[in-house]
């Protein structure tokens, strides 16, 4: 098979892209710089959050599962994020080893419902559950934050507070908590 003969090329001079520089020459000194300059830059990419697994539905008044027929209620995504929430305010930081480090509150309950004064210290507690609740992945906020200390059981002589607060997960949305602790309550 004969070859075929060489065609000759047809190059063609680049136009700027930028009509205020005078060359294409310029316009690559440009945009060499601005790459070196994007070098220098820090570019963080966050993961993706974490979907929100699956847990055991619990009755934390009751101390109590909640049950399903035969088994446990598993409930998922903001009801689970609403269970580990309420699980976290309730837990110690330290007291059991099954639980990562960081994951609870540092001051224990009585302490900082103020059982001794009768006052509560909100301040320390807001800043307490804040820092408990930071600690999950999907929470970015915890706002809103009110407490109340109840009267005491007239049975066992426990004082509890009452706390309101609203969190805000990962995906923007808010999740309205409302519960109440005694400072025999936390594990």
């Amino acid at each position: 098979m004969p070859e075929e003969p060489l065609q000759p090329e047809i190059v063609e001079e680049l136009q700027p892209l930028d009509p205020d520089l005078a060359s294409a020459e310029e316009e690559l000194q440009v945009s060499e710089a601005t790459v070196a300059a994007e070098d220098d830059a820090t570019v963080v990419v966050e993961p993706a959050p974490k979907p929100l697994g699956q847990t055991i539905a619990m009755d934390f008044q009751a101390h109590s599962i909640i049950r399903s027929g035969k088994g446990p209620l598993m409930v998922r995504r903001t009801e689970s994020l609403k269970q580990w929430i309420e699980k976290c305010i309730r837990t110690h930081r330290g007291a059991h080893p099954v639980h990562p480090v960081g994951y609870g509150l540092t001051e224990p309950v009585s302490e900082l419902i103020g059982l001794s004064g009768g006052q509560v210290q909100i301040g320390e507690l807001s800043s307490e559950v804040r820092d408990a609740l930071m600690f999950h992945p999907d929470v970015n906020d915890v706002i809103e934050f009110e407490a109340i200390l109840a009267d005491p059981d007239p049975v066992t002589g426990d004082a509890s507070v009452e706390m309101t607060f609203q969190v805000i997960t990962g995906d923007g949305s808010v999740l309205p908590i409302a519960t109440a602790l005694t400072g025999e309550e936390v594990s």
